[in-house]
C-alpha cells in the first residue's frame, strides 16, 4: 500500500473522530459562557471595592483636612466591621484637632474596646478599665471626662457608674 492510502486513512478517521465529538466543543462553549459570566461579576466587585475605597478615601480626607462632622459619622459606620482599633486616630484628630464631642467619646470606647477584648459580660457592663495599663486608662478617662464635659449623655452616664463604684476617678 501506498503512504498516500495511509493519510487518506488518518485524515478519515481523525475528521469522524473529530465530528462525532461535538459535547467537547458545546462544552468548551458553555465553559467560555461561564468563565466570561466569572469575569463579569469579578469586574463588578472590583468596581464596587473601587468605589467604596474611593468613597472611604474622601470621607476620611473630609474628617483630617476639615473635621466635617457628617463625614465622620459615615466614615464611623464603614468602619465598625474592621479590626478594632482602627478608627482610633480619626477619632483622636477629631477629638484634639476639632473639639467634636462625639469623637471624644469614641476615643474611650476604641481604648476600652481595643483593650477588653477578653472582658467578662459584667466587666463590659460596668465599662471596666481593670484590663487597661495605668497610662491607657488615664488617657482614656480624660477623653471621656471631656466628653462628658461637652454633654455626651453616654460619657455622663458612665462617669456616673464610675462615682458610684468608685473606682478610676
Amino acid at each position: 500500500m501506498n503512504i498516500n492510502f495511509y493519510f487518506q486513512m488518518l485524515f478519515s478517521m481523525l475528521f469522524i473522530t473529530a465530528c462525532s465529538e461535538s459535547s467537547p466543543i458545546d462544552t468548551s462553549h458553555d465553559q467560555v459562557e461561564t468563565s466570561l459570566d466569572t469575569n463579569k461579576d469579578t469586574t463588578q466587585q472590583n468596581d464596587e471595592q473601587i468605589s467604596e475605597s474611593t468613597e472611604t478615601e474622601n470621607l476620611e480626607n473630609l474628617v483630617l483636612m476639615n473635621g466635617d462632622t457628617n463625614a465622620y459619622q459615615a466614615l464611623y459606620t464603614q468602619y465598625v466591621d474592621k479590626e478594632q482599633g482602627e478608627f482610633l486616630s480619626f477619632a483622636l484628630i477629631m477629638a484634639n484637632k476639632y473639639n467634636y464631642t462625639q469623637a471624644y467619646f469614641d476615643c474611650y470606647f476604641s481604648l476600652f474596646e481595643v483593650n477588653c477584648m477578653e472582658c467578662t459580660n459584667d466587666e463590659l457592663n460596668k465599662w471596666s478599665l481593670e484590663n487597661l495599663d495605668a497610662v491607657t486608662r488615664t488617657m482614656a478617662l480624660d477623653y471621656l471626662k471631656k466628653a462628658a464635659d461637652l454633654g455626651h449623655d453616654q460619657a455622663l452616664d458612665i462617669l456616673k457608674i464610675y462615682k458610684d463604684e468608685n473606682k478610676y476617678l
